[in-house]
């Protein structure tokens, strides 16, 4: 090992000193900084590199930068000593890299870490699952002297002093890297066309000098990321490392006790996990999906294990290398045999051809109907012969049989050596070390055993692994994580001589025993007696495998059970009176008349439910029907094989049954579309597409639902948006698209918070917020990048239309602001209606982010630019959208007090709503009505009634007028007029408010407690508080009208208290107002006087807004009259406020002040009046009848 010249390590590290001679830690992270942002980090799908965020200091020292990637966090911990350090300097970090499941963690010490801390990092990541990497002493050196021109503005004498001496540094190794993306075999095979590498030749894609650098035994550079490569072609990646042939690695941070030592392993066994998991971790995706990586060396592989084969009565097994003759040989020597089960494990180096050789080399074993199960070592995670044996053994057999190998090999293998005095070796076998020889005759006996017991084996089927949720993840070790070991346990079918098992022997007892658990149950119908357990399992990816040949897939212009009729026989004669798959249940249910059962469409109706719970239950001993849609849409999930037509039909069929039936079984909605998402989280992420149109009509029938079936379904947004996020929804857009559409509807029915994380006082749509600008902002992206797709567009005029719901109308505005300049862009390239809509509807979310902002000058401008972009494009809009934007723009003119103009757009609104014939044209309707009528009913300035009605010459009939066109437009037909969930509320709120301003007060009371509650019920915050505030102003208008168990004060305490706790800033400010009045009322003046200044300080964190600024009138008037009567020196209080205009204003007017004047009176002011509140106030704005409306 070459070791760096003393002197230069003393001179760099001297600058990072303090003046007291000790190491400074502070500007030693900025180096680190500059390190990790240069060398180290994690390249995302968009191909730009992530940068580490630096924490601030925490109360346990564990961590200094934080790397947020796709499977986590990552932790890079500082420590400047001068010593050595030790293991104890980083406890603290990885202790709590364990609370926190941390998978990562980078160690930066100028002083190298002594021989055991690096011992006990090598157990501790074994143990822990961690990887540690430590880059200390001359490693580090390196790298500070490799990045000399980066760190050269931050530390210019410690770049000059490196840069001097670089000349005397070692050269670290360099392995070259190369990149080849090659197209599916599964997809070349069905086509019949021979799999061509993208690029002639297989030309590398990566830029020249790119490689791997490993100093000093540590990989210190991976500057490695795919390039080139398309997402919309149906690709899949493949890294491929070429290293000479006796390239070494030291791995210092390896699992490998030796290599703890310094010792040097052969990179292409002992340190192959090591680097691929780094190369893995740093290479980023290519469609989603993590690039297979493989090594291969100059010269031929050489395979470690010998070929093993193993033949014996039932069955015959083979561990051979990967070589295509070996492969040839074996089965050669296994097509002689003849045995019914055929394992064929093949270790060795993986490609593109070995998968296909796998599938030549099962061809003959499936047409003679003998089962064979193709293991790739490689892939499965196979050590050994030995290792492979256990695991069958294991992960096959359920518990019970391992806890009873004694009672077991009685009843399965009377006959053999393992049945009496032998069931300790079975066990001894089992828990054998890895490294002893395998004996081949016990092993031999080993399988007899277990295929006794397990008469049809499940095929394991993970020769390709595209079908599972990540590759390269070992399959076993992810079922394992999953838990869902019940994947691939079988179905027992035993079949027992009563003869010789009488009544006192020990099989009898056993099977008794599985009689009275309901495990298994009798079949007496043929002449010797069966007995068929059932365990609550799933099947495996082998028999979904089968299922789909044999129902769906044509192959050859044969259905598969033709053509193989002896495999479909093997399948099926075990399994008496019990469907093994789906469609053979549902056809055994419309033969005895319990359902019927469109085999084209899926649709399912019971016909006699009696009858179909009989049959269920005769058939699944002890399991619902609950149970047995869970168990088959895990083992569909579990066998999927993207490329194949059949898997699209396969996937609609659970989603096709009616789901009012599920309702029938007790099968709620939020447990089925836990069984989508299952599914989803093991399709290829690349493939998603495939399943576009199944996904569109699943989501769109699941929520139509009540809403206790809605509650159930949070979990399952959580799911889907973590997946949708991490992933990136840019190639995700099918899942954003149709999980958006289906989740919007019952979130916005319950609290949003507790679906995705609230930021706090942000308000209660702040959560849905998060995930539309998610979705809008990803859609935009894919927009930009790639082809212009319908499905795009769509979403983003959806999500568009729906971002009224944004609290963070900042944020909003200037994501839209940038946006418009994308969306022209877009136009310009695709001149479709679709884009231009999508244009308009950008625009009006524009507009509504303005207008939670209080800016309706600027929201009219955006809504101004959309009406000209109209104009232009006069053919390519629905009337609906029309209508809409008319809509928005008489929102913006009323509230600029510009209300002829107003009148003329509420008036168009209307007008086009009733030209639409659309979905839509109710809730336009609703809207456009609700509009005109607050145009009467706030206007200071008359507008002629006869622009829109001859009912009536006053405002306020006619806006009574209006308000009660909307709610019969509403009542008609309440499920398509509700735009939101807030239409149903606002629609009852102006009902309220028409019978208070014509004195109609019989019943009213109940129905404004039936709305808060409701709103309550349903957490609408925004208008719960709008209907608190209309019952105080009713109280106070109508004192009798309310029971004594609700005194004003009471109401006017309940609306603060809502109003606060979910933070409806809008109207804060008026329910302390509303607080205040029902003091003076009642004669506390003090707390009036106190919520007087609780209700200023919250209106100065609410934007003037034109349209209800005559309610900041009335307040203000309010304040300052008061404060006049009562002698209160609120200017000593809240001297900050004068500030605010319309507060100088009023206070001016009502004293008639000039400026010298005000200013005296701010300075000292005291004064006594009379005050109260009713119609014979000496004070106008304080009489009943000027109280301000929500």
């Amino acid at each position: 090992m070459v070791t760096l010249d003393l002197s230069l390590s003393e001179a760099v590290w001297q600058f990072f000193c303090r003046s007291d001679g000790k190491r400074d830690g502070d500007t030693f992270e900025e180096l680190v900084e500059i390190i990790l942002n240069r060398r180290i980090g994690v390249p995302w799908l968009d191909g730009t590199l992530e940068s580490w965020e630096r924490t601030p200091r925490s109360h346990d020292q564990s961590r200094d930068f934080i790397l947020q990637r796709l499977d986590g966090e990552a932790w890079a911990e500082c420590k400047n000593y001068k010593n050595s350090p030790s293991r104890h300097i980083v406890s603290a970090t990885l202790a709590m890299a364990t609370v926190k499941r941390i998978r990562t963690i980078l160690l930066f010490s100028p002083e190298p870490f002594n021989r055991p801390a690096l011992a006990f990092f090598s157990s501790f990541q074994e143990v822990n699952d961690i990887n540690i990497h430590a880059y200390h002493g001359d490693t580090l050196l390196w790298l500070v002297a490799d990045n000399a021109e980066l760190i050269q503005a931050r530390f210019p004498d410690v770049s000059g002093l490196l840069q001097r001496e670089r000349a005397r540094l070692p050269v670290p190794q360099r392995i070259n890297v190369a990149v080849r993306v090659s197209k599916d075999i599964d997809d070349d095979e069905r086509l019949g066309r021979n799999p061509e590498p993208l690029g002639a030749g297989g030309v590398p894609l990566l830029p020249q000098g790119r490689c791997v650098e490993i100093y000093q035994g540590q990989l210190v550079a991976l500057d490695v990321y795919i390039t080139n490569h398309d997402p919309l072609n149906d690709t899949t990646g493949k890294l491929e490392i070429i290293m000479p042939e006796r390239s070494t690695l030291t791995l210092l941070s390896s699992a490998q006790g030796a290599a703890a030592n310094g010792s040097r392993i052969d990179v292409k066994r002992a340190g192959f996990k090591w680097v691929r998991y780094l190369l893995r971790a740093s290479a980023g995706r290519v469609n989603g999906q993590l690039p297979k990586i493989t090594f291969t060396a100059d010269t031929a592989y050489e395979s470690a294990t010998f070929d093993t084969l193993v033949i014996t009565q039932r069955m015959a097994a083979v561990f051979v290398g990967g070589e295509r003759t070996a492969m040839k040989r074996a089965a050669a020597i296994l097509s002689g045999a003849r045995n019914r089960t055929v394992f064929l494990v093949v270790h060795g180096k993986s490609g593109v051809g070995k998968t296909r050789q796998l599938q030549e080399m099962r061809e003959p074993f499936i047409s003679t109907g003998r089962l064979v199960h193709a293991i790739d070592c490689e892939e499965a995670g196979i050590r050994s012969f030995r290792h492979f044996a256990r695991l069958i053994f294991r992960k096959i057999t359920p518990v019970y049989v391992q806890e009873h190998p004694q009672t077991l090999c009685e009843v399965s293998v009377p006959n053999s050596r393992f049945a009496m005095g032998r069931a300790q070796c079975l066990a001894e076998l089992l828990d054998a070390e890895d490294g002893e020889e395998p004996d081949i005759e016990e092993m031999a006996d080993l399988f007899e055993a277990v295929l006794s017991v397990i008469r049809r084996p499940r095929a394991f089927m993970i020769d390709n692994l595209q079908s599972l949720p990540q590759s390269g993840i070992n399959f076993l070790r992810a079922l394992d994580e999953r838990d869902i070991r019940s994947a691939v346990a079988p179905l027992f079918a035993v079949t027992v001589n009563e003869e010789q098992a009488g009544q006192g022997s020990a099989s009898r007892a056993f099977l008794n025993d599985m009689l009275t658990r309901g495990v298994i149950w009798s079949d007496r119908s043929g002449e010797t007696p069966r007995y068929v357990t059932f365990p609550l399992t799933d099947f495996t990816a082998g028999e979904i495998e089968w299922f789909i040949n044999d129902h769906f897939a044509v192959k050859h212009g044969k259905p598969f059970s033709m053509r193989y009729p002896n495999l479909m026989r093997e399948l099926t004669r075990d399994v008496v009176k019990r469907p093994l798959f789906i469609e053979q249940f549902l056809n055994y249910l419309s033969d005895i008349d319990a359902i019927k059962w469109d085999g084209e469409t899926g649709l399912m109706t019971v016909v006699d439910e009696e009858r179909l719970q009989e049959a269920i239950q005769r058939a699944y001993i002890g399991t619902s029907l609950e149970q047995l849609l869970t168990k088959r849409w895990t083992l569909i999930s579990a066998g999927m094989k993207p490329g194949e037509r059949a898997n699209f039909r396969l996937f609609a069929l659970l989603g096709s049954i009616d789901l009012d039936h599920l309702r029938d079984f007790n099968i709620s909605s939020g447990q089925k579309a836990d069984w989508v998402l299952r599914g989803l989280a093991r399709v290829d992420d690349g493939r998603l597409w495939f399943y576009h149109g199944q996904l569109r009509r699943f989501f769109f029938d699941l929520f139509q639902f009540s809403e206790s079936d809605i509650k159930e379904n949070v979990s399952c947004f959580k799911r889907v948006v973590t997946r949708s996020d991490a992933a990136g929804l840019a190639t995700h857009y099918p899942l954003a698209y149709f999980t958006a559409k289906a989740s919007l509807k019952p979130l916005t029915l319950n609290d949003r918070r507790a679906v995705v994380p609230q930021v706090r006082n942000d308000g209660p749509d702040h959560g849905l917020a998060l995930f539309l600008r998610r979705v809008f902002k990803s859609t935009l992206a894919a927009l930009q990048a790639g082809p212009v797709l319908g499905e795009d567009i769509d979403l983003l005029r959806w999500t568009a239309e729906r971002t009224r719901h944004d609290v963070r109308y900042d944020v909003g505005i200037a994501r839209y602001d940038e946006g418009r300049g994308c969306l022209s862009e877009l136009i310009g390239r695709c001149d479709d209606p679709a884009a231009h809509a999508a244009f308009v509807c950008f625009a009006i979310a524009n507009a509504n982010s303005y207008f939670t902002g209080h800016r309706d000058r600027e929201a009219l401008l955006v809504l101004d630019e959309a009406q000209q972009h109209v104009r232009q494009h006069p053919q390519t809009f629905p009337n609906s959208l029309l209508s809409h934007l008319a809509d928005r723009r008489c929102v913006a003119l009323k509230s600029l007090d510009r209300l002829p103009e107003a009148g003329r757009a509420g008036r168009e609104a209307l007008r086009l709503a009733k030209r639409s014939d659309d979905t839509e044209r109710a809730a336009r309707l609703v809207f456009a009505y609700i509009d005109i009528g607050n145009i009467f009913q706030n206007g200071r300035a008359l507008i002629p009634s006869a622009t829109f009605t001859t009912d009536g010459k006053s405002r306020v009939k006619n806006a009574l007028y209006y308000w009660a066109k909307a709610r019969e437009v509403f009542l008609r037909n309440p499920k398509s007029a509700a735009y939101d969930a807030d239409t149903g509320p606002m629609v009852e709120l102006y009902h309220i408010q028409s019978r208070l301003l014509t004195q109609d007060l019989n019943g009213l009371a109940d129905q404004m407690d039936e709305q808060i509650r409701e709103c309550r019920r349903r957490n609408r915050a925004f208008f719960g508080v709008k209907h608190l505030l209309l019952k105080c102003i009713a109280s106070l208008l109508h004192p009798t009208l309310f029971s004594a168990g609700s005194p004003p004060v009471d109401l006017a305490l309940e609306t603060v208290q809502w109003a606060i706790g979910h933070d409806v800033r809008r109207y804060i400010w008026m329910a302390r107002y509303m607080e205040a009045k029902v003091f003076l009322a009642s004669g506390q003046h003090d707390n009036a006087r106190k919520s007087f200044l609780t209700a200023a300080k919250a209106l100065r964190g609410v934007a003037t807004h034109q349209g209800i600024e005559e309610y900041h009138y009335h307040f203000y008037d309010d304040l300052v009259l008061a404060s006049r009567s009562f002698g209160w020196n609120i200017f000593g209080d809240i001297l900050d406020l004068l500030r605010s205009p319309t507060l100088q204003q009023r206070i001016r007017s009502v004293r008639d002040l000039d400026e010298p004047g005000f200013a005296r009176l701010t300075a000292s002011y005291t004064a006594t009046a009379r005050f109260h509140v009713g119609d014979d106030s000496p004070y106008p704005s304080l009489r009943n009848r000027n109280l301000p409306s929500p």
